[in-house]
C-alpha cells in the first residue's frame, strides 16, 4: 500500500464512558453509539458532542443490552442481545416498537444490521441474510457462501448487499435482488459455483497482504465517492479505483486495539471498544 497523502482532516475527538460496541452517524447532528452490557446507548449530538445516555423501557430489572445498531433516517434500531429482540429507537430515547428475532436462523448470532430504506437486514455470522418487516416477519432471505461474515454494509447507491470475510481478507458483495422470497429456496452467492450461476453477478474484494500484514480486516465503510475505507487492527486504509493507501490518523487513540469505522457522505467516524471516537474527513 502507498503511504498516503491520505489525511484524516478537521478532526473532533470524543470520548463515551463505559465503552462503545458500534456506533453510528444519525442525520447530519448525531452519533449513536450503543454500550452493550452497560445496558445503554448513548446519543452523541454534533458538533459539540454533548451526550445523553438512555436505557430501554422495562427499567433496571429488565436486561438490555444493545449491540448492532443501524441508522433509519431520524431513528435507529438496534439488537439486544439479553432479549435477541431489535429495538427502533427515536433519538429522543423514545422506544417506537420492538419485536423479537425470528428462531428460524442456524443459532448462528447476527453479525450486521442494515436498512434498505423500508425493511430491515440481518446477517449472521454463518452467511445466513434476512430480511424482515418492521413486523419481524422474515420477507426474503439468501445464503452467503465461504462465511464467517462479521459485517454488513448496505449501499444504496448500487442496491448491492456487502459483508466482511476476515479469514479470506475479503469484502464479497451482490446485489439485494437476489434475496428470494420466504417460501422459495434461498439463492448462494460467493461460492464456487459455475459462471452461469449467481457466481457472476457476486463480487469480492480480495485485500492485499501487503496491506493486510499479518492482521485480519475488522470493518469496513462505503464512502460517497465510491471510496472503501478498512480498518486493519487499528490502522486505516483507504480504497481509490485500484490504489490502497494508508491514510493518517491523528494521535487521539490512546487505547490500543481495534478501530471500527462508519461513514456518512464523506463524513468519517473512527472508535474502538474503550470508547474514544474521532469524526473528521478524508483530505
Amino acid at each position: 500500500a502507498k503511504p498516503g497523502p491520505v489525511k484524516l482532516a478537521s478532526v473532533k475527538s470524543f470520548r463515551v464512558e463505559g465503552g462503545i460496541v458500534r456506533a453510528v452517524f444519525c442525520e447530519e447532528s448525531a452519533i449513536v453509539a450503543t454500550q452493550g452490557d452497560a445496558g445503554t446507548f448513548r446519543v452523541i449530538t454534533l458538533p459539540d458532542g454533548k451526550q445523553q445516555a438512555f436505557r430501554s423501557e422495562g427499567g433496571e430489572r429488565r436486561r438490555f443490552e444493545p449491540t448492532l445498531i443501524t441508522p433509519l433516517r431520524d431513528e435507529v434500531a438496534m439488537l439486544d442481545e439479553a432479549r435477541w429482540q431489535v429495538h427502533r429507537f427515536s433519538l429522543d430515547g423514545n422506544s417506537l416498537m420492538q419485536f423479537s428475532l425470528p428462531a428460524d436462523g442456524t443459532g448462528e448470532r447476527p453479525v450486521g444490521l442494515a436498512s434498505d430504506g423500508s425493511a430491515l437486514l440481518v446477517l449472521d455470522f454463518d452467511g445466513a441474510l434476512r430480511k424482515l418487516n418492521w413486523q419481524g416477519e422474515v420477507v426474503a432471505k439468501m445464503q452467503v457462501a465461504a462465511a464467517q461474515l462479521t459485517q454488513l454494509r448496505y449501499d444504496a447507491a448500487s442496491r448491492r448487499v456487502c459483508a466482511l470475510q476476515p479469514l479470506m481478507g475479503r469484502i464479497v458483495s451482490f446485489p439485494a435482488s437476489l434475496l428470494t422470497a420466504q417460501d422459495e429456496p434461498a439463492v448462494t452467492v460467493g461460492g464456487a459455483e459455475s459462471a452461469e450461476s449467481a457466481a457472476d453477478v457476486s463480487m469480492a474484494l480480495t485485500i492485499p497482504r501487503e496491506v493486510l500484514g499479518n492482521e485480519l480486516p475488522v470493518d469496513f465503510a462505503l464512502l460517497a465517492d465510491e471510496r472503501i475505507l478498512i480498518t486493519i487492527g487499528s490502522r486505516l486504509f483507504v480504497k481509490t479505483d485500484g490504489e490502497w493507501s494508508s491514510v493518517e490518523v491523528p494521535s487521539g487513540f490512546k487505547e490500543p486495539g481495534a478501530l471500527r469505522v462508519e461513514t456518512s457522505g464523506s463524513r468519517v467516524l473512527l472508535y474502538n471498544h474503550a470508547g474514544e471516537m474521532m469524526v473528521g474527513e478524508l483530505k
